[in-house]
């Protein structure tokens, strides 16, 4: 068998052929699967299979419903360990005798019993156990919820159908969870024209941003925070005539998990979209997605050969990743600048340090309507105060005052426009001369430093460096 077709397949197919039939489980029913999330061949990682309740896997060198060959390591024994759906207790994970022994999150086990998702290390390789749904019935309806890695390629392929027929698409989930880029992955798949980005705030940009996305894709964003006046040029945008020219409109919110349809308000928009919601889960509840991820961002930063120590990829799967996406791929960006070895991603003195700080939660990730405070900055970046009223005084970090200054500018002069990673270097350390890593190291440092602080969610890194969120409420005074 060719791994790397096949993992490609697992990845991105649409037929569905590579994630496993429901076995006996009913419709719509939680079932379990094992997700290969670590192996020394990460062609083969994302490969699944899914667990008969009452029938024993026996996970080895010898298994092959991952793929022929798929287990097949030195350090692997022939029969390592046995997984067995037992129902609603979860899964009972029993050690064969193997050489080099069983781990379950992280302790060497004899035999152990889990209801939840769980890392279950047999040599170097490293399965996902975790809960998932089976396909729908209709092979075109969206999964209630993107959890697992099964779903999320469900999801996608129904999307993508969506688009390619024209119908609309709403995007549920939190802050980072990766709404825009899903879009952009099927915009690149099914449409030839340009793709556009615009806020929800703003009637007139939505109009004039759907004239300019004519034949491509217009994703209008944060519609929670839409008013009567934006509601209605959506209705009009989705009641015009079906035609070539027309965009693909795809709309996403940060409504509440529970209640994924609360962004729609207008009923009439609700009427003719909400059968086409998508609802994404956070990625801490994604593992499956998670190791994909990962590869797949490490590859971006270093390179398409790129491998990931295998201590490292445990230590990224083990995160909660409360930022999402968007704070998985800052972290294997600064790994990336820190690894020694070209192409060869490994953990550095500060990575620890680094995980081990915990975002505060983020504001926007529940609501129901306009926040109700905005972030409030000083335009010389010297001071800031967060929507729960935290003020932070940077009068002594002159550096990450000048950082901060110079996005405010940018956004000032040009909403979402990128600043270039070499010229907040520039801004931020005037006149000083770096080695291109070193600086770019400082600057990421710098930027690190400032989310943590509280602005996770006001800066965003976009094309060509780094930028304010312009979606994000912002008062800048003066």
């Amino acid at each position: 068998m060719n791994p790397s077709a096949d993992a490609a397949t697992v990845t991105w197919d649409a037929d569905g052929e590579a994630l496993g039939a429901a076995t006996g489980a009913t419709p719509g029913a939680t079932r379990w699967v094992a997700v290969i999330v670590v192996h020394p061949d990460p062609r083969w990682i994302g490969r699944r299979t899914v667990l008969q309740i009452g029938v024993p896997l026996t996970v080895g060198r010898a298994c092959h419903e991952f793929g022929e060959g798929a287990l097949e390591d030195a350090h692997t024994s022939r029969a390592h360990a046995e997984l067995r759906w037992v129902g609603d207790e979860g899964v009972d994970i029993v050690d064969l005798g193997s050489h080099n022994g069983t781990v379950v999150d992280g302790a060497t086990v004899v035999s152990a019993r889990v209801d939840d998702a769980s890392l279950v290390g047999i040599g170097r390789i490293v399965l996902a156990l975790e809960r998932d749904v089976p396909p729908p019935d209709d092979p075109f309806a969206l999964p209630d919820l993107v959890g697992e890695s099964g779903q999320f390629l469900r999801a996608v392929a129904a999307a993508t159908t969506l688009a390619t027929r024209g119908r609309p698409l709403h995007v549920v989930g939190e802050p980072g969870v990766g709404k825009a880029a899903l879009v952009r992955a099927i915009h690149d798949r099914v449409r030839t024209g340009p793709w556009v980005r615009v806020a929800a705030t703003d009637p007139g940009a939505i109009e004039a941003a759907a004239a300019s996305a004519a034949g491509g894709t217009l994703l209008v964003e944060r519609v929670e925070r839409a008013e009567d006046a934006a509601w209605a040029t959506l209705l009009a945008l989705l009641d015009a005539p079906s035609h070539a020219d027309a965009p693909w409109i795809a709309l996403s919110s940060r409504a509440a998990p529970h209640e994924p349809l609360a962004a729609l308000r207008s009923p009439h928009v609700r009427a003719r979209i909400g059968a086409s919601t998508l609802r994404i889960a956070p990625l801490r509840r994604r593992r499956g997605d998670l190791a994909l991820l990962v590869h797949h961002i490490a590859r971006r930063y270093a390179g398409d050969d790129a491998t990931l120590d295998g201590r490292l990829a445990l230590t990224l799967l083990r995160q909660a990743w409360r930022g999402n996406v968007r704070e998985l791929d800052a972290v294997i960006e600064r790994i990336a600048i820190e690894s020694p070895q070209p192409g060869r991603l490994v953990a550095f003195d500060g990575l620890d340090e680094l995980l081990g700080v915990v975002p505060r939660p983020e504001v926007a990730t529940a609501t129901h309507g306009p926040r109700a405070e905005p972030f409030v900055v000083g335009a010389d970046g010297l001071s800031f105060t967060t929507p729960d009223g935290s003020t932070t005084d940077l009068s002594n970090r002159r550096v990450l005052a000048r950082v901060l200054a110079a996005l405010l500018e940018s956004h000032h002069a040009a909403p979402g426009r990128a600043v270039a990673v070499s010229d907040l270097l520039r801004t931020a350390w005037p006149g000083e001369r770096f080695q291109a890593k070193a600086g770019a190291n400082r600057v990421y440092v710098a930027l690190t430093t400032l989310r943590r602080m509280g602005l996770r969610e006001l800066i965003a890194r976009v094309d060509g460096g780094y930028a304010i969120d312009p979606n994000v409420a912002l008062r800048i005074t003066r």
